[in-house]
């Protein structure tokens, strides 16, 4: 099993920490319970830190003098100056930050999807992002941030995931200015890559392949082109493509059933009757049985803590459309 660091995460403070949501309510998420002790959580409440009581009255995001501001409720109190100072002092103490979750649809933290009103209270047909979470992804456009209602997804909780760990994984490579490192950081992480896109996976390849004694540029460009590569989650024939790559190195070994039974499993989590666990799983035995030693140090079999894996999907909206 491997042993994977603990990343820094932001956290909405009302998410699963602390009764502080407008009404005086926490916000539940099975996610953030069953991190809780692989993540290393760091709460903020931007509406308590900029003084409001809990609770209070709601507030809005206003469209007003072709302006957005951060308007309460009932009291139509603007704060749109206390937030902004906030979120900029706030996020400029930030030294090592490896995500955010951040409350949905929010009109301090939502990531996207949060109403806009006109001064007579009617919602027009534009949303935006919250306050705060407007900063977050101006000044961490690399990181993984994500809301607490999409992490209940299972293809955007994976994505969030291998997300994180790669990219912490990638800033000890960093710092390491060992071209060695680099190197065993690449190959390593290859099936992985193939799966998320074959394009930068290779771009990739060929930055470590053409390294001229410049780790600092070199390192500059293969993080660009990382994130690049790390910006959409794996397509479902994307991963059917890196399972029978991997399948080449075990089929000629395995019996005629055996190899049946692998290609159904593949035909099933095509057709979404079945997640990618089976075929995985079916592989990572025959890997094992036959000792190839390559494809055991492939990150693709555990890219994040096996224990944070499951099978649910409770949405099945594509929610990378929206």
């Amino acid at each position: 099993m491997k042993n994977f660091k603990k990343p820094n995460i932001i956290i909405s403070r009302c998410i699963e920490h602390d009764n502080c949501r407008y009404d005086g309510h926490k916000i539940s998420s099975d996610f953030v319970k069953n991190t809780k002790k692989y993540f290393n959580y760091i709460t903020v409440c931007p509406e308590v830190e900029i003084g409001l009581p809990i609770p209070r009255n709601s507030l809005k995001i206003a469209f007003k003098n072709n302006n957005y501001e951060f308007v309460q409720n009932n009291t139509y109190n603007n704060y749109t100056e206390k937030i902004r100072i906030f979120s900029s002092n706030f996020l400029e103490s930030i030294t090592n930050v490896d995500g955010f979750i951040l409350k949905n649809k929010s009109p301090s933290c939502g990531v996207k999807g949060v109403k806009i009103y006109l001064e007579n209270g009617n919602p027009i047909n534009q949303k935006t992002e919250g306050f705060f979470a407007k900063e977050v992804l101006k000044r961490f456009p690399n990181i993984p941030i994500e809301d607490e209602a999409r992490l209940r997804n299972k293809r955007i909780k994976d994505h969030f995931l291998t997300k994180v760990y790669t990219l912490l994984d990638f800033k000890d490579t960093k710092y390491s200015k060992s071209i060695k490192e680099l190197i065993e950081f690449h190959t390593k992480n290859k099936l992985l890559f193939m799966a998320y896109n074959q394009k930068q996976k290779d771009i990739l390849g060929n930055i470590v392949g053409n390294y001229s004694k410049n780790f600092d540029n070199l390192i500059k460009y293969y993080e660009l082109n990382l994130n690049l590569l790390l910006s959409r989650p794996p397509l479902t024939e994307s991963n059917i493509n890196v399972l029978m790559h991997i399948f080449g190195y075990v089929s000629r070994k395995l019996s005629k059933e055996e190899k049946e039974l692998f290609i159904e499993s593949l035909e099933r989590y095509r057709n979404e009757l079945e997640c990618i666990n089976i075929p995985i799983i079916l592989l990572k035995s025959w890997i094992i049985r036959f000792d190839v030693d390559y494809l055991k140090k492939q990150t693709y079999f555990e890219p994040f803590p096996m224990e944070l894996s499951d099978n649910s999907d409770l949405f099945k909206r594509d929610y990378w459309k929206e």
